[in-house]
Formats: structure tokens, C-alpha cells, sequence
């Protein structure tokens, strides 16, 4: 707990990489749901493809809030992100499409989920990752968040997705295998349908819950991180000071060594310093006199 806002990012990773996983049963879903086949690989394909200009939008908008608000920008990013995904995951999952039009309705949506849902990678975990922990630790802070959060998502994602549907809702295997043509099963639908909701639309809110929690954590980390680097400060100070002084001592000791003095106090406009140092130079640039001869 001595980051709190990395405890935050990696346990709210570990419950939303969850809905990434249970959308691979979503081809399946749309076939049962009376789309054709090649229509529900449309649909699936589209939204990966949306959702790499979802990335995209999600850096620009946290960086533009992270301008306007820099402790708090980020955060709300975030909240935005996982905010819009329980609607949207509503409207596809849960509610009939039209008689009519099953396929346009469910393309606006899934392009609506790929642009909106996609944030946070980008736009706010990476980003405050890499400012709460020094440049050495950066590696290993992204590998644990990325096994944490497969791990989690392999075990809580596909698995969850199939015990809801078929030993909780009722999903007939027996019946989707039956069919030879359609696949639609209004039962179906409805069994698979709800357990992705639950797979997505709950994990979606405990993120939102630990994203609110760096509003406070985030700035927090912030000035620990900065105190820490104000306390280093006064050696590294000390050490230029005295690699400052070096070539100053040089010179004193070339200029006694060719037996003449300088008035330090007086050579130059400046400070005592500088006076020494413009003495020295004047020592050291003048040529040695010899003795006239007797």
C-alpha cells in the first residue's frame, strides 16, 4: 500500500480485463440472436476494428482533460470510459433488436462500445504509471499489472461467461447443436445474453469504483514522488558545487606555485569569488619576470 494508486490501477485491471475475455462469446451471441453468420463476424470484426480508433480517441481525451484538470483529468477519463460500457452492454445484451433491423442496430452499437470503452489503456492507466514510479521501476511495473491482469481475465472471463449461461440462466447446448441452419433461440439469447451483461457490466463498475479512487491517491503519489526527489537534490548540489570548485582551486595553486600573489579582494566587479577567480587568471596569464642581471 505504499502506492496506493498503483494498488488501484492493477486491482481495477484485474476486474476489467474480465469483459475483454467474455466478448469472445459475442459472435456467438448475435447467431443465436438471429444473425447470420457471416453478418455476427462482421459485427465482431468491426468492432476491433473501432476499437483501435477508440485507443486513439481515448489518449487524445485523456490527454486534453489532463491539461484542463492535471490531478484529476485522468481519472475522470477513465470514469467516462467504464461509465458508457453498462448502457451500451445493456442495449446489446439485454434488449430485442427490431424485427427488421437486427443488424444495423447492433453495428451502431458495437461501434459505439469500441469508440467509448477503450480508454483507459492509453488515455490513463500507462500514462500515470509511468509518473508515480521512478524511470528504473517502470518495466516491472507494467509486467505485473499484465500478468495480474490475464491472469484474472483467463479465469474470471470465458469461464464465468459459460457457468452463467448454461448451469445459471439455462443455455441449451443441446439445442444450438441441433439446428443445422439458424441458430436463433429466443431462450438462448436471452440464457448467453444475460451472462454477458453480468460479466461486463459488474467488473465495469468495481473499476469504476477504484478509478474514483485516484482522484485522491493520484495527486497523493504525485508529491511523494516529488518529495522524494527534492530530498536527493542537496547531495547532487553539493557534488556540482565542489566540481565548480575545482578548476578555482587549479588555478590558486598554479599561481602560487609561480611565486606571485593577487589581490583577490580587488580583481574584478563582481563577488569575492569572482575577484579571485579574475586574479587568478591574471597570475596565471602574466609571463614570469626574470631578474635582471647584476
Amino acid at each position: 500500500m505504499k502506492t496506493p494508486t498503483f494498488c488501484a490501477i492493477v486491482t481495477q485491471g484485474c476486474f476489467g480485463a474480465v469483459p475483454g475475455n467474455a466478448m469472445s462469446y459475442q459472435t456467438l451471441f448475435f447467431q443465436v440472436g438471429g444473425i447470420r453468420s457471416g453478418q455476427a463476424a462482421a459485427l465482431q470484426a468491426c468492432q476491433m476494428g473501432v476499437s483501435a480508433i477508440g485507443r486513439l480517441l481515448g489518449g487524445r481525451v485523456g490527454d486534453a482533460l489532463a491539461r484542463r484538470w492535471p490531478k484529476h483529468g485522468r481519472p475522470l477519463t477513465a470514469q467516462i470510459s467504464v461509465a458508457c460500457g453498462v448502457p451500451l452492454a445493456a442495449c446489446i445484451f439485454l434488449r430485442s433488436p427490431p424485427a427488421f433491423g437486427a443488424f444495423p442496430y447492433y453495428l451502431l452499437l458495437v461501434i459505439l462500445m469500441g469508440l467509448s470503452t477503450t480508454w483507459c489503456s492509453a488515455g490513463v492507466n500507462r500514462p500515470i504509471l509511468s509518473e508515480i514510479v521512478g524511470a528504473d521501476r517502470r518495466s516491472s511495473i507494467m509486467a505485473w499489472q499484465s500478468a495480474l491482469e490475464g491472469t484474472f481475465s483467463a479465469i474470471f472471463g470465458n469461464v464465468a461467461v459459460g457457468i452463467l449461461a448454461e448451469d445459471v440462466f439455462g443455455y441449451n447446448l443441446q439445442s444450438a447443436r441441433s439446428k443445422l441452419g439458424s441458430m436463433a433461440d429466443e431462450g438462448n439469447r436471452h440464457a448467453l445474453g444475460t451472462a454477458l451483461l453480468l460479466t461486463t457490466s459488474i467488473p465495469w463498475m468495481v473499476c469504476f469504483i477504484f478509478y474514483s479512487l485516484l482522484h485522491w491517491s493520484y495527486s497523493r503519489d504525485l508529491r511523494r514522488l516529488q518529495e522524494g526527489g527534492a530530498k536527493q537534490n542537496p547531495t547532487k548540489s553539493h557534488q556540482s558545487k565542489s566540481d565548480v570548485e575545482k578548476p578555482h582551486l587549479e588555478l590558486k595553486a598554479l599561481a602560487l606555485q609561480r611565486g606571485q600573489s593577487a589581490n583577490w579582494e580587488d580583481c574584478g566587479n563582481g563577488s569575492k569569488e569572482s575577484g579571485e577567480e579574475a586574479g587568478l587568471l591574471q597570475v596565471v596569464a602574466s609571463p614570469v619576470k626574470k631578474a635582471a642581471p647584476s
